[in-house]
């Protein structure tokens, strides 16, 4: 399968490593606002197997760059002008700033509280009308090779963490990419594990997890 990728950082880097270990085919894009999936600076026309976007705009606001990051690309599928098997969009657990307490998963509502959330939220309500098979993954914070800054355990003092990492990220992907799912999927990648005051506990263990989360106010809450 030949797999177009719309991100090319280090996140993006990761999933075309794991691509090509399975064995695609790999076409590097960028998504321009106003052109659309294009490939050197030219707009890409006709039918892809697979679409991966990766990528964060820019913008002087944190997520605000997100609100018409895909508005080219969905008119290019309006129009007929692309045509696109599948679609994957790498997201984010910061989508859940409304939730006060408690855990979460990918069937817990959400609501924009920020421009950062909202700009987010705005990107993932395009991606079910560019084709009828798509995969949203919300990531929690990112850990592995190249993200050396970001460590749950250390950073749980104050607050619960979640981690994943960026390898399993990539294999996710790759993995969704090879046994696709008509439909349209939102799935929530962690390493299964909340740690909170330096203590790893397993995301399955929620009686446990409630007992020392659930009182825990919004500002203190992390995802």
């Amino acid at each position: 399968m030949q797999v177009t990728v719309a991100g090319n950082g280090r996140l993006g880097q990761q999933i075309q490593s794991a691509l090509q270990q399975r064995g695609h085919t790999l076409r590097l894009a960028r998504v321009d606002p106003v052109e659309g999936l294009t490939q050197d600076n030219a707009p890409v026309f006709g039918e892809l197997d697979a679409l991966v976007i990766c990528f964060v705009p820019h913008h002087s606001e944190r997520g605000a760059g997100w609100f018409n990051a895909l508005k080219g690309l969905q008119q290019q599928v309006s129009r007929g002008d692309l045509q696109l098997g599948q679609v994957l969009f790498i997201s984010s657990t910061s989508v859940y700033e409304s939730v006060e307490t408690g855990l979460v998963d990918a069937s817990t509502p959400v609501q924009p509280v920020s421009t950062r959330s909202g700009g987010l939220l705005s990107a993932e309500a395009v991606i079910p009308t560019l084709s009828a098979c798509s995969t949203i993954f919300r990531l929690t914070g990112l850990v592995g090779p190249g993200y050396d800054k970001y460590d749950p355990v250390s950073y749980s003092v104050d607050k619960p963490r979640q981690a994943v990492d960026i390898r399993a990220v990539g294999n996710a992907v790759a993995e969704r990419l090879s046994v696709p799912e008509p439909g349209h999927h939102l799935e929530v990648l962690t390493d299964g594990l909340i740690y909170w005051q330096q203590r790893p506990f397993r995301a399955a263990d929620e009686e446990e997890l409630m007992a020392h989360l659930v009182n825990i106010p919004r500002q203190s809450r992390g995802l």
